[in-house]
């Protein structure tokens, strides 16, 4: 195959970053780590002046590794696989089709602050990972359909339909892991101001999780408020029911706004309203970016009925 027909692109970047959480439940807890991204195609097109992309092959990496107490470290394989395209112009009358073999990122979510339902499974790090399996995806005007087949505690088979219209656009989903699963969300304008949720149904025991959320610009500011019924979240990757872990409300709220022409602060609190208490969590984090770097800090508070842990992490990240 000529040359001109290959095409091969990479993107990353490499942080390093040090951390310490002060708390009356435990010691003063300091580590380091080193992380990185790395995003790489390589894309096989049809023919020389067709920027279509047929044959698309992706890897993508999240790999980090942890120095405290003890030395942790996970590769971070998150996307590893081959997509297929058909997208010319005998097929527009019926629609594009993308097939896509191996693991691939499974987004359910329309929330924007918290992540009622999900598929995708977590590193050790907390990166979010693609899932093992076939997705095949049809696009006609504004119809959506995808139906997939991937391996979750078992295989789990889902089919979603989403629909756009004006500035709205609704997605339902139908799936089946270990029980029936239902779940309908999406997103839309309202004048300046973008309303979203989704709501879901875990059936056998029965189980309602969901979000709905509000966003918008205060001048130069963006905020969003969001409320949400989602378990804890050492439960919400888990595809299993637990009584002992029920979903409950939690309210949201998130203010970024810019500082200079590179830096920006982000402000973001939460409320759990859990059986036993309330629970906060405050966040605030500064960041300055510049074309091939960006340097971090970040203050975060957790306070509860038990004692108040108070975290301070400071990072810098490189691009390439």
């Amino acid at each position: 195959m000529p040359a001109a027909l290959a095409q091969f692109s990479a993107r990353g970047e490499v942080a390093f970053g040090a951390d310490g959480a002060l708390s009356q439940a435990f010691p003063a807890q300091v580590g380091w780590a080193l992380s990185g991204h790395l995003h790489a195609d390589y894309r096989v097109l049809a023919s020389p002046g067709n920027r279509i992309d047929p044959v698309t092959l992706r890897l993508v990496l999240t790999p980090a590794v942890r120095f405290s107490q003890e030395v942790k470290g996970d590769l971070g394989l998150s996307e590893l696989y081959i997509a297929f395209s058909l997208r010319s112009e005998a097929a527009t009358l019926l629609g594009a089709l993308d097939l896509s073999l191996g693991l691939a990122r499974l987004p359910l979510e329309y929330a924007r602050l918290s992540l009622p339902f999900s598929l995708e499974p977590t590193g050790r790090f907390g990166q979010r990972q693609g899932v093992p399996g076939v997705q095949l995806t049809w696009y006609a005007d504004d119809w959506r359909l995808r139906g997939a087949l991937v391996y979750r505690q078992g295989l789990v088979p889902l089919l979603s339909l989403r629909r756009s219209f004006g500035g709205f656009e609704l997605e339902a989903h139908a799936l089946y892991a270990e029980h029936p699963v239902f779940g309908l969300g999406g997103s839309g304008l309202i004048g300046d101001l973008v309303i979203y949720g989704e709501g879901w149904l875990l059936l056998t025991p029965l189980e309602a999780r969901g979000a709905l959320g509000l966003t918008g610009f205060w001048e130069d500011a963006l905020w969003t408020l969001e409320a949400a019924w989602l378990p804890p979240a050492e439960k919400l990757f888990s595809l299993r029911s637990d009584p002992l872990l029920a979903a409950r409300p939690v309210v949201l709220g998130q203010l970024a706004l810019p500082l200079g022409e590179a830096g920006s602060l982000s402000l973001f609190a939460s409320g759990a309203f859990d059986p036993d208490a309330l629970r906060f969590t405050v966040l605030a984090s500064y960041s300055h970016l510049e074309a091939e770097r960006e340097v971090s800090a970040s203050l975060r508070a957790h306070l509860g009925p038990e004692p108040p842990v108070v975290g301070l992490s400071l990072k810098v990240t490189g691009f390439f």
